[in-house]
C-alpha cells in the first residue's frame, strides 16, 4: 500500500507532499488543480513511467532541470527522478532506486499493483487489438517479474527478426 508520495517539479506541481490513510482514498478538487498530475506520479511510482505520456520530458515542470516522485510502500521508497535533455550536459534520462539502490523499471513489478482505467481506456474495447494486449501484458507484468522479462526477451527476438526480414527482402529485391 502506498502511505505517502512527494513530488518536486513534476507537470504543474512544485513541491507537493501526500499522506494517504487506510482504506480507499478520494482525490477531488477544481478543474486544473493537479489531481491527474498526482495520479499520474502514482503511476511513475508503480510502473516507472507514465500512463500519460511517452516523452519523460513532458513530465518535468516549465522552467525546472529534474522532476522527482518519491513513494513510500512501508519500509520501501522508490525514487524516480526525470533529468531534462541538455541539464547540466546531461542527454536526458531517468533513474530509478528502491531504498537508495539504482534499479531497473522492471524491478518495481509488483511493488505497488494498480490498475489505469481513464476515459482513454475506453479505447481497450473499441481500439486495436494490440492495444488489449498491451493491457493484459502490464497487468501480467506487475504479477510477475518473469513475465516482465520474458516480454523484454521476446519483444527484443521479434524486433530482430524484423530487421533481419528486411534486410533480407532489400537483398534480394532487384536493383535500379
Amino acid at each position: 500500500m502506498l502511505d505517502s508520495i512527494s513530488l518536486r517539479d513534476l507537470r504543474g506541481y512544485a513541491v507537493e507532499e501526500t499522506v494517504f490513510g487506510a482504506g480507499p482514498q478520494i482525490v477531488w478538487g477544481p478543474n486544473a488543480a493537479g489531481k491527474t498530475s498526482l495520479l499520474e506520479a502514482i503511476v511513475l511510482v508503480a510502473w516507472g513511467r507514465s500512463h500519460r505520456t511517452t516523452s519523460d520530458g513532458e513530465l518535468i515542470r516549465w522552467g525546472a532541470e529534474v522532476a522527482r516522485v518519491e513513494g513510500r510502500l512501508g519500509r520501501d521508497v522508490i525514487e524516480v527522478a526525470v533529468v531534462r535533455a541538455g541539464a547540466t550536459g546531461t542527454s536526458g534520462r531517468k533513474r530509478i532506486r528502491v531504498n537508495g539502490v539504482s534499479r531497473r523499471t522492471t524491478s518495481l513489478a509488483g511493488l505497488l499493483r494498480i490498475v489505469v482505467f481513464a476515459p482513454e481506456e475506453m479505447l481497450l474495447v473499441a481500439g486495436s487489438p494490440s492495444l488489449r494486449r498491451a493491457a493484459l501484458d502490464q497487468l501480467a507484468s506487475e504479477r510477475s517479474p518473469i513475465y516482465t522479462n520474458d516480454l523484454a526477451t521476446y519483444a527484443r527476438t521479434l524486433q530482430q527478426r524484423n530487421s533481419l526480414l528486411r534486410a533480407i527482402r532489400e537483398e534480394s529485391a532487384p536493383r535500379a
